[in-house]
């Protein structure tokens, strides 16, 4: 993941930039599982509003171990929810 720059955010045709953008999802792992694909959004996790990395980060550690971590994700013009399990 990485942090959106307004400049980021304008070439990617997103309406702000807040959230993380997905820069690589490993095949086979927890995101790929969950649907996520590079270039995705995260905007928040378990319903904590994410804009910046740092707070994404923090979102992680706060949650509890093995459990889904529920994501809010922009894709083009949609705005979804995927749950992905944490790796054991």
């Amino acid at each position: 993941v990485q942090t959106i720059t307004a400049e980021l955010a304008r070439d990617l045709g997103l309406p702000d930039a807040s959230g993380v953008l997905i820069t690589r999802v490993e095949a086979g792992g927890p995101a790929e599982k969950a649907g996520l694909r590079p270039e995705d959004v995260i905007l928040e996790v378990n319903r904590k509003p994410i804009y910046r990395l740092s707070d994404y980060y923090q979102a992680l550690k706060s949650g509890k171990n093995h459990e889904p971590i529920l994501l809010l994700v922009r894709r083009g013009d949609r705005v979804f929810y995927t749950a992905v399990q944490q790796k054991e």
